[in-house]
């Protein structure tokens, strides 16, 4: 809700977050884990908010996809590179893009490599 009249800006804006690769580096990492304990309850049936049906609504069908057929990918970070960078094409931002793709790809392996861990601390009992 807005009070007063709302205008659209003329010319562009730029965002420029000087926080620094550091931070966000930092924030990718705990989000990593989250997300690997997010699969393992999935995997363990645990969490079923949502109900995952192919032929259901979009959110259903996103659910479906994200259970069932991409954590069945081999090399997940790969396909999230290829997927963003040139079917979403990222290439077309330069450098920019390529790194960003990159981080991106690099976080979705982190996923999985904490996922194997958590597998792994499961089955040992740690």
């Amino acid at each position: 809700v807005v009070d007063g009249s709302i205008k659209e800006l003329q010319g562009h804006m730029e965002h420029w977050d000087r926080r620094g690769l550091e931070l966000y580096m930092a924030k990718h990492n705990h989000y990593s884990t989250l997300e690997a304990k997010e699969i393992l309850q999935q995997e363990q049936n645990v969490n079923k908010t949502i109900d995952a049906r192919f032929f259901g609504n979009a959110q259903q069908r996103r659910r479906w996809i994200k259970r069932h057929v991409y954590p069945k990918l081999p090399a997940r970070w790969l396909f999230r590179f290829l997927w963003m960078y040139f079917l979403k094409l990222g290439f077309l931002d330069g450098m920019t893009g390529l790194r960003f793709c990159l981080f991106i790809s690099s976080y979705e392996l982190l996923i999985s490599l904490k996922t194997v861990e958590l597998k792994q601390e499961a089955s040992h009992g740690c």
